[in-house]
């Protein structure tokens, strides 16, 4: 027997779907009759390139939005963004405009994201002409809406990822297929990293990767800010950057684990600790570590993206956890140590596993818990949970090494 939620939550599922055919039948009769749509008038594609997702995503990003460049040098690329991480890739030097689009999480997601995209579209896309429309996105769509910007962009070519290659994928995109022109599906049966994952859509399009490493895009104003934050620290040995929070709170290692920590390590070297992160959470556990640590500089809410880039750009190690700060650090090629609440031996295909979201060709350290009973697979409650079982021992270990 079913219970009501998942009746209901079924129902949804159907209700979303038979939304997804009304638009793609409307459209595709639309475009039908608008031979025009995708014509190069002076030569040079217009790419629309999707990508509505955090922090961590579009710093994922950066190796591909290069790549792409290379392969159209006179392209006019056009990069839509999450409003959240816009900051971070205004100052991207290798797309000609960069568009925010107001994305909504939470109940009824799908809905409101479906009459933003239309409007967007309306405004900002249509008119374009676009001759590829990609969305590198490999997991799941439904909350995001990537692919009905897409489709409403009215792109000669549609390239993004077949609803079939997870098996939830399947569930909450059903009939997302129907937005592309050309869909990928996993190659082999070997899980791969997100950044690979990415430039495997500039590939399908017959795109060369000369070179896969990422980047991050701040300025001398930045770097400026960023002197001002730390100036109290230039006679400090060791900087370490200390990220506490996420967006979600499993994968957020507890603050009295992260205090512990920090007396350890007091005796081995003059060390400061720079907190940064965002959030209420952020807020609370910074003043607990502020409380009881010295050489402690707060900088929670605080900076912006470019700003907290230029921070870790100055410390010497990250230490925290699987979030998006983490990859600006492994694209600025810090040593560090990551937190990750998915446990040893889990699915590697999990939104949570390292072998797809871990330090891309980083110097990182990667600490793992054990499995607690019913997450064998990955760690499957919203607070923290798994990662408790990260012991202070381990992280110290593996911080030494650094130091």
């Amino acid at each position: 027997m079913y219970s009501l939620k998942q009746i209901l939550r079924r129902m949804n599922h159907l209700l979303q779907y038979l939304i997804i055919v009304t638009l793609q039948s409307a459209g595709n009769i639309f475009y039908h009759s608008s031979p025009k749509m995708g014509d190069l008038e002076d030569g040079a594609p217009k790419i629309l390139v999707i990508r509505l997702d955090e922090i961590g995503d579009m710093v994922m990003m950066s190796s591909f939005l290069r790549e792409l460049r290379r392969n159209y040098p006179t392209a006019h690329i056009t990069l839509v963004v999450n409003l959240g991480v816009y900051n971070l890739v205004e100052l991207c030097p290798y797309v000609d405009e960069t568009l925010s689009f107001p994305r909504r999480g939470g109940r009824y997601s799908f809905y409101r994201n479906l009459w933003s995209a239309v409007l967007f579209s309306y405004r900002y896309l249509k008119k374009e002409h676009y001759e590829f429309a990609l969305v590198p996105r490999f997991d799941a769509d439904a909350g995001y809406g990537a692919g009905m910007l897409a489709f409403l962009s009215r792109a000669k070519k549609r390239v993004g990822y077949s609803e079939c290659v997870l098996p939830h994928k399947m569930i909450s995109d059903k009939g997302y297929d129907g937005f592309y022109t050309r869909l990928l599906f996993s190659k082999t049966a070997v899980v791969s990293h997100e950044v690979e994952r990415n430039l495997d859509v500039l590939r399908c399009i017959d795109g060369y990767i000369a070179d896969d490493s990422l980047e991050v895009w701040f300025d001398d104003a930045d770097r400026d800010k960023c002197r001002g934050m730390l100036s109290s620290l230039r006679d400090v040995e060791v900087k370490i950057v200390l990220s506490i929070s996420s967006g979600s709170s499993k994968r957020e290692w507890l603050a009295e684990k992260f205090i512990e920590l920090i007396k350890e390590l007091a005796p081995f070297k003059n060390i400061a600790w720079v907190i940064v992160g965002a959030g209420e959470r952020a807020v609370t556990n910074a003043r607990e570590i502020e409380k009881v640590c010295p050489f402690v500089i707060n900088l929670v809410n605080q900076t912006t993206l470019r700003e907290i880039a230029a921070i870790i750009d100055a410390c010497d190690i990250y230490l925290g956890g699987d979030t998006g700060l983490m990859h600006i650090a492994a694209a600025l090629k810090k040593k560090g140590v990551v937190i990750s609440c998915h446990p040893i031996g889990a699915d590697e295909d999990h939104a949570n596993s390292p072998k797809r979201f871990g330090p891309w060709k980083s110097p990182m350290q990667i600490v793992r818990p054990r499995a607690l009973p019913g997450c064998e697979h990955g760690c499957n409650r919203e607070d923290a949970h798994c990662i408790r079982e990260v012991s202070v021992e381990d992280v110290k270990r593996q911080v030494l090494l650094f130091l």
